[in-house]
């Protein structure tokens, strides 16, 4: 068996053309004719490498300057529910008593003005309830809207009551 001097075909012996690439295989004088034979030569392939684990993000570190809430107890979140609750019914019914007040001061009985007055003084309690609540709320933590919407209520409900007490001494004379 012979190969191709052009492109390394094996041929037969007696071709006299390459039935691959159709060059002469006589050999002239400017051909020098090569004794040896190719010699394929197998590279070894690596293996391909198995990534078994894909490798872990980690999130670049950024500087946040986001302000956190305050945490404040369960204790000062119920003491500003109930701040905020008594605020708005001791004003409520401190506006209540002073337009009775004002009624009572043209004709009423006696012993109604007194019991309007003692009912007065109970729901006064719920404004001064109110006060201390949102004191208590306030220093255990709670600075949200409720305590203070129950202290400012309170402090409204107050002079109010006053009013009215005042309206209601007015019935009584």
């Amino acid at each position: 068996m012979k190969f191709c001097y052009n492109c390394g075909t094996q041929l037969e012996d007696a071709a006299r053309f390459c039935i691959n690439c159709g060059s002469s295989q006589e050999i002239t004088q400017t051909q020098s004719v090569e004794t040896e034979q190719p010699v394929l030569v197998e590279e070894p392939v690596a293996a391909p490498t198995v990534i078994t684990e894909q490798p872990i993000y980690t999130q670049p570190v950024s500087i946040s300057y986001v302000e956190e809430t305050p945490k404040y107890s369960t204790a000062a979140k119920v003491f500003g529910i109930v701040s905020m609750a008594c605020g708005i019914a001791a004003l409520a019914l401190s506006i209540i008593f002073f337009f009775m007040g004002c009624s009572f001061a043209d004709y009423a009985y006696e012993e109604e003005v007194i019991v309007a007055m003692v009912y007065m003084f109970m729901f006064m309690a719920a404004g001064i309830v109110g006060l201390i609540f949102s004191s208590k709320a306030t220093a255990g933590g709670n600075t949200t809207v409720m305590p203070r919407l129950g202290k400012i209520f309170s402090i409204i409900s107050l002079p109010t009551f006053g009013l009215a007490f005042l309206l209601f001494c007015i019935a009584l004379s």
